[in-house]
């Protein structure tokens, strides 16, 4: 199914669906992994494409987005992925690449001319999705977007990296908006991971005070992405272990 053929994916599909009750569940798994992922080729073998299969595809898409290649999104261009489709939590594909770093992602879809004006559900824009990271392919992924719709007014890179999943944090000074929870100063806490707030494109961050003892949800706006820079990370506290 390497090639992406239709036809012998279809067949390889309609057999592992036999084993199954739900479809849908499949195909989200089916396309997380890089060696089952091109089962998701079959969606567009021209009965599963009639009967919806194109639109199935879009829904699941946004799993491989870290580890998608060129040839895969050429391909499934020409096959007509719909790569405008927009997740209710995931939003398009292009902002999943960049979520998950995939510069040659990236540079293809740019390439392949996606509607570079679609917001995340979350309501950001394009390039305040690329604007956290300091990674060489996070720096990368900037310059393809800013080539692409320009350069914000007055842009200064942010140089801040999220916290880490699993990695403890001091705040060296109270960091949030008082909607939500605050990160106290001198407090230590363990990052949890992302979250997002329907409507809002701020930067929303979980935490939790030890393995079970969820803490909250620390939102930052993007206007005070600094803030990042008042967590430093340190060793997990004793009360951590108990």
């Amino acid at each position: 199914m390497r090639s992406g053929d239709t036809a012998s994916a279809y067949d390889n599909v309609q057999k592992a669906f036999s084993t199954r009750t739900d479809p849908r569940q499949m195909l989200s798994a089916l396309a997380s992994v890089p060696g089952s992922f091109p089962a998701i080729y079959a969606l567009f073998e021209p009965h599963m494409k009639a009967a919806g299969g194109a639109q199935s595809a879009s829904d699941v898409l946004c799993e491989s987005a870290g580890f998608i290649r060129e040839d895969d999104l050429r391909h499934l261009k020409e096959l007509g992925a719909d790569f405008d489709y927009v997740h209710p939590d995931h939003g398009t594909l292009l902002h999943c690449a960049i979520e998950e770093d995939n510069v040659a992602a990236v540079r293809t879809l740019l390439a392949l001319d996606v509607d570079v004006k679609i917001r995340h559900p979350d309501g950001s824009t394009l390039p305040d999705r690329t604007l956290i990271g300091t990674s060489p392919q996070r720096r990368e992924i900037r310059r393809l977007v800013f080539a692409k719709v320009g350069t914000p007014e007055g842009w200064k890179d942010p140089g801040v990296d999220l916290p880490v999943k699993g990695h403890w944090y001091r705040a060296e000074r109270s960091i949030g908006i008082s909607e939500y929870k605050t990160f106290p100063a001198g407090m230590i806490l363990q990052a949890g991971g992302r979250c997002w707030i329907k409507g809002k494109s701020d930067i929303c961050l979980t935490f939790q005070k030890k393995e079970g003892d969820y803490f909250g949800m620390v939102v930052i706006p993007l206007a005070r992405l600094s803030d990042l820079k008042a967590l430093r990370q340190v060793e997990a506290p004793e009360s951590a272990s108990k």
